[in-house]
Parts: C-alpha cells; structure tokens; sequence
C-alpha cells in the first residue's frame, strides 16, 4: 500500500474529521514482512516509513506506530486478547490479528475508530457530527458490555 499510502491517509482523515476531531490519530505499519493476504505488490518499507514520516510532519497524524515482531510481546497480547499464546501475528489464512489488538492496547482515549488504509470514505456534509452520535450510542447503558450482537 505504501504507493498510495499518502494521499490515502490524508484522504481518510480529511474524510473523518469536522465538526470534532479526533483526541488522537495514529498511523500503524505492521511490521510483518510477507506474503500478504491478496499481495499486489511487494511491500517498499523503507519508502512506507518516509511517508509516514512526513504524514506527522504535515499534522495529518499524531503519531505513527509500528508493531512489535518480538514472540514475547506477540504472545502476551494474545493472551491478553484471546487466551492463547499462540506466537503469531496473522491468521492461518493471512489475516492481520495481532497488530491492530496490539495497537489498540496502546491507545489512550476510551474510543477507537479503526479502519484500514483502502478504506472508502465519502460524506457529503461535513457539518454533519458522525463522531458525537457514535460516541451517544457507544455510552448507552450496556452497550459495550453485550457478548455477542443478534
């Protein structure tokens, strides 16, 4: 992703904030190196890391994270997450798992708005406050403490 990387992120945030902003934007790179699930391209990481770079400079990003590969760190949020040890940071089928649970763990707000970089964002109203009927419906009573939605 890292050819479209920069106009992307900017896309994406630009998209996302007005009338609030974030507390925070955080740009993750997961460090995992390949094959990747539905590879077009081999990745360019060092290209990537400027980009990110210069994302932060520009005040598109706060703070740009990139995931651990230490088999200690990838087993403790695995635990931490899903009770398992398990050393391994994509899925079976190539399913990136362990660098966005571990960059949850390291943000300090109480909400998170994740989304991939090929995302697709358009809104039509900027003036509309997507942020504040989230953060509503995130605060009634119960809500976050349900298992499972039906």
């Amino acid at each position: 992703d890292f050819e479209y990387a920069e106009e992307q992120v900017t896309h994406i945030v630009n998209q996302l904030i007005g009338p609030q902003d974030f507390a925070e934007r955080i740009l993750l790179i997961d460090s995992f190196q390949g094959p990747f699930l539905r590879e077009h391209r081999r990745g360019e990481f060092g290209v990537l890391f400027d980009v990110a770079a210069n994302l932060k400079a520009r005040g598109i990003v706060d703070q740009v994270l990139i995931s651990p590969s230490d088999p200690t760190v990838i087993s403790k949020v695995n635990q931490a997450w899903f009770g398992s040890s398990c050393s391994t940071t994509h899925s079976i089928t190539g399913v990136p798992v362990f660098p966005q649970l571990w960059s949850f763990d390291q943000v300090k707000s109480r909400y998170l708005l994740q989304c991939d970089v090929d995302v697709l964002i358009g809104r039509r109203n900027t003036g509309h406050d997507f942020l504040s009927e989230m953060l509503s419906a995130c605060r009634e009573e119960g809500i976050l403490d349900r298992k499972s939605v039906v």
